[in-house]
């Protein structure tokens, strides 16, 4: 089984190898069709089939096919007069996969979610239930998840349909489907004492008849989940950020039983925003630090961890300009594990052959 996940809007494509934990990580370039890119997710169903969504300049969606030697652009539906971004994606096969996302129509004030869907020869607009979705996850072609802000959609083969949400004031940010009544969504939560508008960490659980909200281990008093990859139902990993000025990295993980809190490395001023499970003890978190150039000037660094089945490590990860380079999502392919983020403009490097 493979399962996915998704993350926020960012800009650019990366790529990292999913090597042992004791080999070392290394970098090369690979060109993008697209200069300007802001890729959100990716998603492989094998190493010559994977995609990558998001905007490109002016806010319309963009989509970015890997065919085993390169990236090239795939049309994808643009409304007219419409500002529009695709924020998650999720392969089923290479004849169907999903891409969400959300449209803002020029001379509105309503934002609308956005679904499309591939077929083997195009992608094309699908009508879903009211409500902005930010990730989605298919484990198969009839059992596919999309979850955003207060909001929870099921595909089962033929359309989509609206599901109860646990509680008002959730944002779940991404989901991972391991079976029809076993899934995950994790995000934020509006905090619930008065006075305080931020969100906290969030996890909801699915279990074939409804989602309910699950305690989040762990006394924070600020942030949200960004990401989540399972490699079984007993094995589990979440990443994002908590606190502020400045923020830290969280890892939580479920052995089958409950949700712990996993010590990362990275210190204040970084955060992580992606994360994909290759085995029990090879797990990549990306994501993104405080830095400082040597003029001083204050900018975003990437940030990667690893996980070798005992503790996480930071890793060499690559920064090609001075403007902000950063990482948000993760998906794992024939061996490679690719990373979405930015670096001023459009970066996709990998490693391997």
């Amino acid at each position: 089984m493979r399962l996915r996940r998704t993350a926020l809007l960012v800009t650019g494509l990366l790529s990292i190898s999913a090597l042992p934990a004791h080999a070392s990580v290394g970098w090369r370039v690979v060109a993008s069709p697209e200069a300007d890119a802001r890729l959100a997710a990716v998603s492989f169903t094998g190493p010559s089939d994977g995609w990558a969504v998001g905007a490109k300049a002016g806010l319309d969606t963009l989509v970015e096919h890997w065919n085993g030697t390169g990236w090239r652009e795939i049309a994808s539906p643009a409304v007219a007069f419409s500002d529009e971004a695709l924020t998650g994606v999720s392969a089923v096969s290479g004849s169907d996969a999903w891409a969400v996302g959300w449209q803002d129509p020029y001379g509105t004030t309503r934002v609308h979610g956005l679904f499309v869907h591939w077929d083997g020869s195009g992608w094309s607009t699908v009508s879903a239930p009211p409500g902005i979705p930010v990730g989605v996850d298919a484990r198969t072609a009839s059992d596919i998840w999309a979850v955003g802000n207060d909001f929870y959609a099921h595909f089962d083969g033929h359309g989509w349909s609206a599901v109860a949400p646990p509680e008002a004031g959730t944002h779940p940010a991404s989901v991972v489907v391991l079976a029809a009544n076993n899934a995950w969504a994790v995000g934020g939560r509006q905090d619930p004492r008065p006075g305080y508008h931020h969100d906290v960490p969030y996890l909801a659980h699915w279990n074939g008849t409804a989602w309910s909200s699950v305690p989040v281990p762990g006394n924070f008093g600020s942030g949200a989940l960004s990401s989540v990859s399972a490699i079984s139902a007993n094995d589990i990993w979440a990443v994002g950020r908590v606190g502020s000025f400045p923020s830290t990295p969280v890892a939580l993980h479920f052995d089958g039983a409950s949700w712990q809190v996993v010590p990362t490395v990275a210190k204040g001023g970084s955060g992580l925003s992606g994360v994909t499970a290759v085995a029990a003890n090879d797990v990549w978190a990306v994501g993104q630090r405080d830095g400082t150039l040597p003029n001083g000037n204050a900018v975003l660094r990437t940030l990667i961890e690893h996980w070798d089945g005992s503790a996480w490590s930071t890793t060499r990860s690559p920064n090609d300009s001075e403007q902000d380079n950063y990482f948000a999502a993760a998906d794992t392919a024939g061996g490679v594990v690719w990373a979405v983020g930015g670096d001023g403009g459009t970066l996709i490097a990998r490693h391997g052959a």
